[in-house]
């Protein structure tokens, strides 16, 4: 792989996270009421809905923020993959329980059925981790020129 096709990479994974947490976020910022109700009949997770009501959609906003900036990119992409971790882990615990629960998604994502975000998370949670291993063996070897969005060969000599 190249250093020019790697970069590329990070940065549609990143422009791909950005979109789903800022869209999710957003949807749940706006229907913060329904995404509250919804939370309130998963029995997992109804102790908690009125944290979790405000900390879910902050923590996909503030990600997707940090996931724009480039600075703060691979901060914002560790924690996309742990939030996303959380939410295949919930998803796999609702897909495998009896009792089928709404989705506390919203929007368009609420429509994807338990087994497409089941498809949906662990696609979005390999992919992070690939990228998580690229972005570490692509910074063994290079940094980014955040003024140019060239890479800029270094010797970690010259780092140390």
């Amino acid at each position: 792989m190249t250093r020019k096709f790697m970069t590329r990479y990070i940065d549609c994974v990143a422009a791909a996270f950005v979109l789903l947490y800022l869209y999710a976020g957003l949807t749940k910022t706006i229907h913060n009421a329904e995404f509250f109700h919804a939370m309130l009949h998963s029995p997992s997770i109804a102790k908690y809905a009125n944290l979790l009501s405000v900390i879910i959609p902050l923590s996909e906003l503030t990600l997707a923020l940090l996931l724009f900036i480039p600075k703060t990119r691979f901060i914002g992409l560790i924690g996309a993959t742990l939030l996303m971790l959380s939410f295949t882990v919930y998803t796999i615990s609702i897909y495998s329980s009896s009792h089928p629960l709404p989705c506390t998604c919203g929007g368009i994502i609420q429509q994807l059925g338990w087994s497409g975000h089941l498809i949906l998370n662990i696609t979005f949670l390999i992919t992070a981790l690939l990228t998580i291993i690229l972005q570490i063996r692509f910074n063994d070897f290079m940094i980014i020129s955040r003024s140019s969005r060239k890479p800029v060969e270094y010797s970690r000599q010259t780092i140390q």
